[in-house]
Order: C-alpha cells, then sequence, then structure tokens
C-alpha cells in the first residue's frame, strides 16, 4: 500500500482503498487520503491508496470497501445473506498447508453445498477448487474475472519469437 496502514485501512464501515489511477481520476493530483468518495448515495472515507493492479492479475479493480459496511445491512435484512443473493463472480483465495489433500478439501466443499442446497429453493450451490497457476493458464470458466491465456497461445508467443 502507497498510503494508509495495510492493517487498518478496511477495518471501519464505510472505508475504501482506492488505486494510484482511481484516486487521480477523482482527486487529480491532491492527496486522496482522508477524502471522501460519495457512491450510490453513499459517503465513504478513502483510508488509502494502492499501486494499480499489474495487468495480468486476476483480480482487477479500482476500488475496495470494507466488508464491515454490508454487516449493518446484513443484521437490517437477513435476506441479503442467502445464497441467491450471492452474485457468481465470487471468488475466495485460499493459502492451503503444504501436503493438503486437496480432493478431501473438496469433499467437504461438496458436503457443504450440498446441505445448503438443500435449504434452498432458489439456487444449486457449486463451489470449486482451482490452482492459482490455472487461473492464468487454464481452461476458461463461467463468470471467469478475466479470460484465461491458453497454454498453446503461450506456446506459439514463443515461437513467434524465434522466427
Amino acid at each position: 500500500m502507497l498510503k494508509g496502514d495495510v492493517t487498518t485501512a478496511l477495518n471501519e464501515p464505510y472505508s475504501i482503498v482506492l488505486t494510484e489511477t482511481s484516486a487521480k481520476k477523482l482527486f487529480g493530483n491532491a492527496d486522496a487520503l482522508g477524502k471522501t468518495v460519495h457512491m450510490n448515495d453513499v459517503d465513504y472515507e478513502v483510508t488509502g491508496i494502492l499501486k494499480d493492479i499489474p495487468f495480468f492479475s486476476h483480480i482487477q479493480f479500482e476500488s475496495v470497501v470494507s466488508l464491515s459496511t454490508v454487516e449493518p445491512k446484513i443484521a437490517k435484512d437477513q435476506s441479503l445473506n442467502k445464497w441467491e443473493n450471492v452474485y457468481q463472480k465470487n471468488f475466495i483465495y485460499l493459502l492451503l498447508p503444504e501436503n493438503s489433500s486437496v480432493s478431501a478439501i473438496q469433499s467437504r466443499i461438496n458436503s457443504i453445498c450440498a446441505e445448503e442446497s438443500k435449504l434452498n429453493d432458489d439456487a444449486e450451490i457449486h463451489v470449486t477448487l482451482q490452482p492459482l497457476y490455472d487461473i492464468m493458464l487454464g481452461e476458461e470458466l463461467q463468470n471467469a474475472m478475466k479470460p484465461a491465456l491458453r497454454q498453446s497461445s503461450c506456446g506459439l508467443l514463443v515461437d513467434w519469437r524465434w522466427w
């Protein structure tokens, strides 16, 4: 993080962290830290500035809002906490301990999804583990954040360089 405290920047409700480019778009050359961003009838305090996200990053964003911003809304409206309200483009990154059994973890995830699907008439829940390497160089998945670069394309790029 270029400005702000990485350990506390998103602790408080209505806090937002901007990328360098989004901070410049909103505030020009002025220091954005501590300023207010008005979005969807809500004011957010800028609590951090990040370097721009690299082009080849799987996660592309211009700002990040604290999860604690949503918690009061969920407390008032429990329907927001239901599976059918979770948009399909959700990604969770796990760092598994070495020698973890990916198949055992996937099996447990499948069990949880099956249990939750029984409780929900409006959605059938599926969650799949995918190695980080396969995100950029794997098959293209439905609802991917960004298109995968096929390994054959990488080979072609390398081969063309030698001509």
